[in-house]
């Protein structure tokens, strides 16, 4: 019953931009994924479905998409995480319940057992979900984080977040070193919940609802700069200003999420499908989910290429279409949490 109220009780701008964001990412992958825009960076040894005049069109829808990440575990910073055991528990579970289903068991069934069994591990390089071992990770340190944001002076918090973004965006973005070379790794990470928990104790209210227009500029500067270096045939510059530790884009990140917070929306309806809001990330990322909207994204575009606006129209309705399954099947998730969880508090209190 607590934790009830305790979710109507959530910021709805908050909770509407999770939705967003696991949206934005959702969008992503079928771009650079099923439509291979990946492809520019030689790292990634596949070819382009895209062609050459769609190329840039693609890198402006990406350069809007790609903070979903950041601006993800700022708000992490920001509402800070509580490393409880029972949230722990619930977040394992999640990442099972999906992987086991939309995974493990369709590579089984494909013969591919081994495969299947690997990616049960979230922490192994050949699972889907980095993003959540490099979360788990932040939620080891994140008590660490917790205790200096609160405790030391501003000055201090300051200092911590210069010397991340000197590791980030300096040796990491500029020089490529290995610390964080391109900013998906824990490392990125607690610089981003450091960002959202100085936003969180020293609260910035200039220019208020403006923050949007500085989110929109901002990510056009990277569109721009990404369709120029493609232009010029330097495939691999325009990919890495993609990378997650671009100090654009994290200012970028830092503005949507500045701009969420200045909007003033309470709805009980957007806090309850929000519950499901990682589940979108869990289920779009599954490796049966992933290869089907990619597939269909692929067999969609070469049909529908020459009309960019249908397709844009298609490439909405694929994500949402995805959004929606997966809030629909995480009922269920929702529901055995909610029982193992009763068993678990039963078997604890019979313990103590």
């Amino acid at each position: 019953m607590q934790l009830v109220i305790d979710i109507m009780n959530r910021k709805s701008n908050f909770e509407l931009l999770r939705l967003i964001l696991m949206l934005m990412i959702v969008v992503h992958h079928c771009i650079v994924i099923g439509l291979g825009l990946e492809g520019l960076s030689p790292q990634y040894a596949c070819e382009m479905t895209l062609i050459s005049d769609d190329v840039p069109l693609m890198l402006l829808i990406n350069s809007f998409c790609i903070i979903a990440v950041n601006v993800f575990v700022l708000m992490s910073g920001y509402f800070t995480i509580k490393a409880r055991p029972g949230k722990i528990l619930n977040l394992l579970f999640a990442i099972y319940f999906y992987t086991v289903l939309f995974t493990t068991i369709p590579l089984v069934f494909h013969n591919n057992i081994i495969d299947g069994i690997i990616k049960l591990d979230f922490f192994s390089q050949q699972s889907n979900y980095w993003f959540m071992r490099e979360y788990f990770i932040l939620m080891l340190f994140s008590p660490l984080l917790n205790y200096g944001i609160q405790n030391y002076s501003q000055r201090a918090c300051l200092l911590f977040i210069i010397g991340q973004i000197f590791v980030a965006c300096y040796l990491g973005f500029i020089f490529g070193r290995s610390v964080n070379q391109n900013g998906y790794n824990f490392v990125n990470f607690i610089l981003l919940y450091s960002i959202g928990g100085y936003l969180r104790k020293y609260t910035i209210t200039k220019m208020n609802k403006s923050w949007g227009l500085v989110y929109v500029v901002l990510s056009l500067i990277t569109a721009m700069m990404c369709i120029y270096f493609f232009n010029r045939g330097a495939n691999e510059a325009a990919w890495k200003l993609t990378y997650y530790n671009n100090p654009i884009i994290i200012m970028a990140s830092i503005a949507l999420f500045l701009f969420f917070k200045s909007v003033k929306i309470q709805n009980k309806c957007i806090n309850k499908i929000a519950q499901s809001s990682l589940s979108i990330y869990l289920f779009g990322c599954s490796t049966m989910i992933l290869q089907n909207t990619s597939d269909i994204t692929k067999d969609l575009y070469t049909k529908y290429a020459n009309d960019k606006w249908e397709f844009g129209i298609i490439l909405i309705t694929i994500s949402l279409v995805t959004a929606l399954l997966a809030i629909v099947i995480d009922q269920l998730r929702l529901y055995l949490w909610k029982w193992i969880e009763s068993k678990i508090l039963k078997i604890s209190s019979k313990i103590l």
